[in-house]
């Protein structure tokens, strides 16, 4: 996948409830239910915008460094830094990292995109605008967020959050494997952010277990199948994250159940740092 970025192209996205839309958008339930039907009482794009944010914070986070702590004055803009498949403690790790990054690659589609400097509300159109001059990026993913799209994965977030309706054109081309795959989306995101939590509060680098790793190899079937419906190899959200995938598709078998990936307890995540 391609992308045209513009110059300092920027994503500045606020929420009036941004506490509950983002435990929302990390309800797989929102995506798809357990007897497999689309919720259309939800406002999908402003809870997909919602998950690309926890997602580049998730992504970060899973690093060796992490996201360093925030102190009152402090601000923050998050994809300024290439990522790089060394910068994860592991292959386990890089894994992890590159497949919940991938989702909203395999969401845009495999066609070249143009980037623009953006502000979006809630689940409002977006409005082209200035870059802005305002970085503050305060706890818990809330208030006033920029991602500088640098590279093909906060690209894709960045156009997915530019081109709402790609979302909803997606849902009524794909209806039933994009549900699957936002679903699962939702659950490894949390997923690898309390995984992260865990190795903070244990001061080590701890492995993903069989449960966890069950989830993110359905989270690479699902974008699997819909890179195979496009046509396209499966996409590269940074450097090395191709070859941590290798095994894990191999293990995927083509038939994943919804009903094994709708149940979430979204429990601490970020909503109580």
């Amino acid at each position: 996948m391609s992308f045209e970025l513009a110059p300092r192209a920027r994503w500045t996205h606020r929420d009036s409830a941004p506490k509950e839309t983002l435990v929302a958008a990390l309800a797989p339930e929102n995506y798809v239910r357990p007897d497999g039907s689309i919720p259309v009482d939800v406002d999908r794009v402003r809870l997909v915008r919602a998950l690309g944010i926890a997602t580049a914070y998730a992504v970060e986070n899973a690093t060796v460094l992490g996201v360093p702590a925030l102190g009152e004055m402090d601000t923050r803009t998050l994809g300024q830094l290439p990522l790089r498949g060394e910068m994860f403690a592991d292959r386990e790790h890089c894994y992890a990292a590159s497949a919940i990054g991938r989702t909203f690659q395999v969401l845009a589609g495999p066609a070249p995109h143009v980037v623009q400097t953006i502000t979006t509300l809630d689940g409002q159109p977006a409005v082209l605008s200035p870059p802005s001059t305002e970085t503050g990026f305060p706890p818990l993913l809330l208030g006033a967020v920029i991602i500088v799209a640098t590279v093909a994965f906060y690209g894709a977030i960045c156009f997915i959050a530019q081109k709402g309706a790609a979302v909803r054109d997606r849902a009524l081309s794909d209806a039933a494997l994009t549900a699957r795959m936002m679903a699962t989306q939702a659950r490894a995101v949390a997923l690898v952010d309390d995984h992260h939590e865990r190795e903070r509060l244990a001061g080590t680098t701890l492995p993903y277990d069989a449960g966890e790793t069950k989830v993110l190899d359905a989270l690479t079937g699902a974008q699997r199948d819909i890179a195979q419906r496009q046509g396209t190899p499966l996409p590269d959200p940074f450097q090395g994250a191709v070859d941590s995938a290798r095994k894990a598709v191999d293990r995927v078998g083509t038939g994943l159940e919804v009903g094994t990936i709708v149940a979430l307890a979204v429990g601490a995540y970020v909503v109580t740092r």
